[in-house]
């Protein structure tokens, strides 16, 4: 008997590198705010891990088990895309996004960062599955939840200039949370 696929995976980001600096990173089930700042502390510490040596980077994104991204997610996915585009002259690649996440990411503008690779060009890299790990998890405070937020918003912002206007009132309530949340302090 098959085992089914779980109606609803746990949402987990999971890594390995391919070799040649190319790096497969693993979204499944939700990317959103709740594990945006993983995926950002993770993308972080392998590209400064790769320049620091010398070498050049390519993050693969592999979708194939993502089932929809947040605004959140998708912000820090642009700015890891714009950092690599910066590091290396290259951008950071998509795979095996479900129709509704590559029209996510089509919508706000990220396909002029990414390269989206959906059908036959759409594989990710072979990586055995035993070398995948699991990005560390740590708790955030409100703060740094709010800062992360905020941060990737105006990101969606600069990429594509449709954003400003749908992204106006989560904008104007992020600001007015960090200065509630910094008034507390």
């Amino acid at each position: 008997m098959q085992p089914r696929p779980e109606a609803n995976p746990p949402d987990a980001i999971s890594f390995a590198e391919a070799g040649d600096g190319v790096v497969v990173i693993r979204v499944r089930g939700r990317g959103s705010f709740a594990n945006s700042a993983d995926l950002k502390r993770l993308a972080t510490e392998l590209a400064q891990k790769y320049l620091s040596s010398g070498r050049k980077y390519t993050f693969v994104f592999d979708m194939a088990e993502c089932e929809t991204l947040d605004s959140t997610f998708m912000g820090i996915l642009a700015a890891i895309g714009l950092r690599q585009i910066q590091d290396t002259g290259s951008k950071a690649i998509v795979v095996r996004p479900r129709d509704h996440v590559a029209r996510l990411l089509h919508t706000l503008g990220l396909h002029h960062i990414l390269r989206l690779r959906t059908g036959s060009e759409g594989e990710a890299p072979k990586v055995d599955q035993a070398d995948f790990k699991a990005a560390d998890h740590q708790q955030q405070s409100r703060l740094d939840q709010i800062l992360d937020m905020l941060e990737a918003h105006k990101t969606l912002c600069d990429i594509d200039s449709g954003n400003v206007i749908r992204f106006a009132n989560v904008l104007e309530y992020l600001k007015d949370s960090l200065e509630r949340e910094r008034g507390k302090q």
